[in-house]
């Protein structure tokens, strides 16, 4: 499997990646964005360059070599090291100055990659960066012909040195015009006769992923989350969660092996105990496990990158919070939050580590799960019942899901039992295949395994995952490009720049009592959308048009 050129809209510095490119220019000028987020020692780093530029490599400003890493001082994710790169231009700088600028850095990653191994745990790594250039690097009027070539040199790289990378975006024109530059690029990511740079999503799971964008595009898809999508991140799943638990409890290793002989929801009120003898309590515990500060995966941003408004997790942790917000589209979370009309909402099943009293892990708290939590289950209900549900990370064996699911089946007369045709109230992802697994769900859930043919092992699995939800993204990202802005205009097609035209023509040729009438605000709200300029509203203290 060669390395994958991924597409997120996100912040940069909150995702976990092995390296990613911090933006400057030959004097190490950094913008408040970048300044913001980055450790005092990696400032005080660059503080030291300033006063000492014989430590930079030679030829930093001109055409040298123009990447030097900072050491492991990523905000969030401590394997994660920020590389300083002179990508500063202005407006006559070719574009190929930017795009040496992003090859330097992936080959400095690559090498460290194949030097030390992978500090992220994946099976390839992770180089993110930013759309250089497009901001205050001088090269903004040409975003669109840039994001083309850019995107055609992180391909390249990416196949040559076998890594990964992702393009990290942080508005939302940006990231359409990526993802349509991508598509040119590399042809439709769900057409396998046609697409060269997807090869790896054999023709079913690109079907998989086609057939799930539909439900996305309709509004119709929600999101179930588990603790697979945070095993990325370094967070414990449910078995070294309780071990670590119960070696906080100051139990011995001969005490934690019996401990496994228990039934697994039994083991936490043991060690609840033990733990309140130590003045501690399990939901206090459970924090310092999933505490902030680890970053969020690749898997995060671009499930909080997809058009999804209603997203259910059983995980403690706030990754997907954390994602949501970097993607522009932040979460109100349910039950502690009232969900803005037509926003987004995240419902944490079993409570969070921002309310640790309100966790969800003993057998005492499912048995009465029913009884306090009721209405949260009615939620995922009638989701199950109107919207088709993509489970990720999530092993099925949840006891309060299966009930859940059971007044489900009762709620629509069973599962087949009339002889009509079964249609499945949702998918799950699977890293392997399951037979027996497949049986058991066959009626109610659509089990889709990314183990591919031959299975392979666990990491390629999952690295197989991030590229289904990337494909999985890129389709349901087909969003009209910002056709009226002249800076993408080098990303668009021929048919696109016709419409561009005709969309002018409109503009320019409307007489002022056009502008000026109810039935042009609608007209001109969608030329605002599609990157015109903002349309001049009517002031409520103005006198109104006579009728």
């Amino acid at each position: 499997m060669a390395g994958h050129v991924f597409v997120t809209r996100s912040d940069l510095t909150g995702l976990r990646c092995d390296a990613w490119l911090l933006p400057t220019d030959q004097s190490l000028s950094l913008t408040g964005q970048w300044a913001g987020r980055l450790s005092r020692p990696a400032l005080d780093h660059i503080a030291g360059l300033r006063r000492d530029p014989s430590r930079l490599p030679a030829g930093w400003g001109d055409a040298g070599i123009r990447v030097t890493p900072l050491g492991g001082q990523g905000p969030a994710d401590r394997t994660a090291r920020p590389y300083l790169v002179n990508v500063g231009g202005h407006s006559a700088t070719p574009v190929a100055w930017y795009l040496e600028g992003a090859r330097q850095f992936l080959q400095a990653v690559a090498a460290r990659a194949a030097a030390e191994g992978i500090g992220s745990g994946r099976t390839k790594a992770l180089a993110a960066l930013p759309a250089v250039g497009t901001g205050r690097g001088g090269a903004g009027a040409a975003r669109g012909a840039l994001l083309l070539a850019l995107l055609g040199t992180l391909r390249e790289e990416a196949e040559t040195l076998d890594l990964d990378v992702v393009l990290v975006t942080n508005d939302e024109p940006t990231f359409i015009a990526a993802q349509n530059a991508r598509r040119q690029l590399l042809g439709d990511p769900l057409d396998a006769a046609a697409a060269v740079g997807w090869s790896d999503l054999d023709p079913d799971l690109a079907a998989e992923a086609r057939r799930l964008a539909g439900f996305a595009t309709a509004g119709r898809l929600v999101l179930f989350v588990g603790a697979g999508v945070s095993k990325g991140a370094a967070l414990p799943d449910w078995g070294e969660l309780l071990d670590d638990l119960a070696a906080d409890a100051g139990m011995s290793a001969d005490d934690r092996r019996a401990l496994k002989e228990l039934h697994e929801l039994d083991r936490p009120r043991i060690i609840g105990r033990r733990l309140a003898a130590r003045g501690g309590s399990l939901g206090r515990a459970v924090v310092d496990r999933f505490g902030s500060g680890v970053g969020f995966t690749l898997a995060h941003s671009l499930l909080a990158s997809l058009p999804v408004t209603e997203v259910v997790t059983t995980n403690y942790d706030t990754l997907f919070e954390d994602a949501a917000a970097a993607a522009g589209r932040a979460a109100a979370v349910l039950p502690y939050e009232p969900a803005a009309g037509g926003g987004r909402w995240l419902l944490k099943l079993h409570g969070s580590v921002t309310h640790p009293d309100d966790i969800v892990l003993t057998r005492e708290d499912y048995l009465r799960y029913a009884d306090r939590r009721a209405a949260l289950a009615a939620i995922v209900q009638a989701m199950l019942i109107t919207r088709h549900m993509l489970f990720l990370g999530f092993s099925l064996r949840d006891d309060n899901f299966h009930r859940i699911v059971d007044d489900v089946r009762k709620a629509i007369g069973g599962s087949g039992a009339s002889g009509d045709a079964v249609v499945p109230f949702g998918s799950a992802l699977l890293l392997r295949t399951d037979p027996l697994l497949e049986e058991l769900w066959r009626d109610d859930l659509r089990l889709v395994s990314l183990g591919g043919e031959g299975g392979g092992s666990t990491g390629e699995a999952a690295r197989r995952l991030d590229v289904f939800l990337d494909s999985l993204l890129a389709e349901s990202s087909r969003g009209t490009s910002p056709l009226l802005d002249p800076v993408y205009d080098g990303v668009l097609t021929d048919e696109e720049r016709e419409i561009r035209d005709l969309l002018r023509a409109l503009e320019a040729g409307a007489s002022k009592a056009a502008r000026g009438s109810s039935a042009w605000r609608p007209v001109a709200d969608l030329l605002e959308r599609l990157g015109g300029p903002r349309p001049v509203r009517r002031s409520e203290h103005e006198p109104r048009e006579p009728r």
